[in-house]
């Protein structure tokens, strides 16, 4: 097979160019939601503890902290 046919076949490396640039700049915003989803967790659970130490009761139950797994890429 001619290597004119055997390339036309395949996409242009600007193809894939775009793409992988598309996929670096959707990992780095999911990376950046991870820290800020992980923040948000570590906050609400300190305030668990904070409610607990008080002797709050949250909806007629005591509060208690629960535990997360720390997710990263």
């Amino acid at each position: 097979m001619p290597v004119d046919k055997v390339e036309s076949g395949f996409p242009s490396a600007r193809y894939f160019q775009v793409h992988f640039e598309y996929l670096h700049e959707t990992i780095g915003e999911l990376k950046q939601q991870i820290e800020t989803a992980n923040r948000q967790i570590a906050e609400l659970q300190q305030r668990l503890l904070d409610t607990e130490a008080k002797g709050i009761e949250l909806d007629g139950q005591p509060g208690n902290a629960f535990s997360t797994q720390d997710w990263r890429l």
